[in-house]
């Protein structure tokens, strides 16, 4: 059978950005409205050829008590009219349970439209896990990026915010990102699709309807026809610079930073010697990743922090989200409060292992020898010797050493990571994979010798570590 053009365009898409992959489990967010029926009817046309397991899922948001009874009635219908498996989960958004852990993310009151987002993703996150997904898939497209990048801009959003919706985080992918509102109604329109009018859509008194239906309009009028494709492409480009951010960032943070188990010590003088846009990222770092602190910093509150690094007296302290910071001579020291070690015990048998209070997820296979002996630094193979056997995930420790496959000696933890450039953030918290006090795999690093899958072996045991599984 042959594909629709739009069909066709995704298929190239999903392999070009490798989003999906054959064989996935994948459940698809359907509200009810054109985007996501046409995402549904999409990927029903590739289902044959990716050998996907689709499952429906739809979220009643309680905001419109009676077209959300109808949009759910018809999202049943349609997964049943397809013979998917079909979830549905109404939510309150009303809860003092949802706004006080909204509360614990960020340091703002919630829009109804955030509170609502981030209520909806938590639900994903269940789905999938308890359906075993490899994937959720929203109908995000290219009209949405160009409002998402526009609202933020003129919200006064940084660097990072500006670069809009990805295509991808974590688990959640966003297949249809690249293609504009007209090209999805358009192919509605020709297959003949039924789907549900959200009337909510025209109500300007969301920030987002009043971009839509007045803004972009507007800015069409006064000659920029194409502003939505602008606008998206800007938030591409911003990615990329992004990345780069990023990038240099991890390299100037081993440059300033000294971090022990009890402090945190930030060298004034390299820090100041940085560009702006550096030295902010950094302290985004240092609080998101390193004091576990997942409040968004504002504008205001990095200006508050640059002036006491650069103004305060030594020995004055300042505190920001109940951590304090201390001004030292040469440093500003970041007392650190004792992190709670990981140490999961893993018996070693096929199935996947969401590993409690943390987004890493463990999947084991048992797999033909000639099936694959080619790993990324996501997964390690393993004789079968180690199987059944219970295994620990656990926070290095100071002494731990691994011997490292291939070289032939033993090297400590700490020193295989520094040689491997991980940065600072993340040697805290890094993980070893362990077997009767042998150090077998440092995730994402490095694998030792130790069981080691030869040519007369028949079977193996591969285990891959999914970084994400919760974001």
């Amino acid at each position: 059978m042959k594909w629709s053009p739009l069909a066709e365009k995704v298929h190239q898409s999903l392999i070009r950005k490798n989003l999906l992959k054959q064989n996935d489990k994948i459940l698809l967010a359907v509200s009810g409205g054109v985007d996501s029926v046409v995402m549904l009817s999409v990927f029903l046309e590739l289902q044959e050829r990716w050998n996907w397991e689709l499952v429906v899922g739809h979220i009643d948001h309680g905001l419109r008590p009676l077209d959300d009874k109808k949009e759910s009635q018809f999202c049943r219908k349609l997964a049943e009219k397809n013979n998917l498996l079909y979830v549905e989960e109404t939510v309150d958004l009303d809860s003092i349970e949802s706004k006080e852990e909204y509360a614990t993310i960020s340091s703002q009151n919630p829009s109804i439209e955030s509170l609502a987002r981030d209520v909806r993703y938590k639900v994903f996150l269940r789905w999938k896990n308890n359906l075993k997904c490899d994937a959720v898939c929203t109908a995000h497209h290219a009209n949405d990026q160009a409002e998402t990048v526009l609202y933020r801009m003129l919200t006064g959003a940084g660097l990072k915010g500006l670069t809009g919706i990805p295509v991808t985080r974590g688990f959640i992918k966003r297949p249809l990102l690249i293609f504009l509102r007209k090209e999805i109604e358009n192919y509605a329109k020709e297959r003949g699709l039924y789907y549900f009018l959200d009337h909510s859509n025209a109500d300007e008194k969301f920030a987002r309807n009043k971009i839509r239906h007045s803004v972009l309009p507007t800015l069409k009028n006064m000659g920029f026809p194409r502003c939505e494709t602008a606008l998206a492409n800007s938030g591409l480009a911003l990615e990329e610079a992004v990345q780069v951010v990023d990038h240099y960032t991890k390299i100037e943070m081993e440059q300033v930073l000294d971090i022990n188990d009890k402090e945190l010590k930030l060298s004034i003088k390299k820090y100041l010697s940085l560009p702006r846009l550096i030295q902010k990222q950094i302290l985004k770092n240092i609080f998101k990743y390193e004091l576990n602190i997942s409040k968004h910093l504002s504008e205001d509150q990095l200006l508050q922090i640059s002036n006491f690094i650069v103004s305060s007296e030594t020995g004055k302290t300042m505190e920001l989200f109940k951590q304090k910071l201390i001004k030292g001579r040469k440093h500003i020291i970041i007392p650190l409060h004792e992190s709670q070690n990981l140490s999961i015990d893993i018996v070693c048998k096929e199935g996947k292992i969401l590993i409690p209070t943390t987004d890493v997820e463990i999947e084991i296979k048992i797999l033909e020898v000639p099936e694959c002996l080619k790993t990324n630094d996501n997964t390690a193979l393993f004789s079968m010797e180690i199987m059944g056997r219970k295994c620990q995930l656990r926070t290095r420790g100071p002494g731990d050493k691994m011997k490292v496959f291939g070289s032939g000696y033993s090297k400590k933890i700490n020193d295989i990571l520094k040689d491997e450039k991980v940065n600072i953030a993340d040697k805290r918290r890094q993980p070893v994979f362990v077997l009767d006090n042998d150090v077998l795999w440092i995730p994402e690093v490095k694998r030792s010798d130790r069981y080691t899958v030869n040519k007369n072996d028949d079977k193996m045991i591969m285990i891959t570590y999914k970084h994400g599984a919760g974001k």
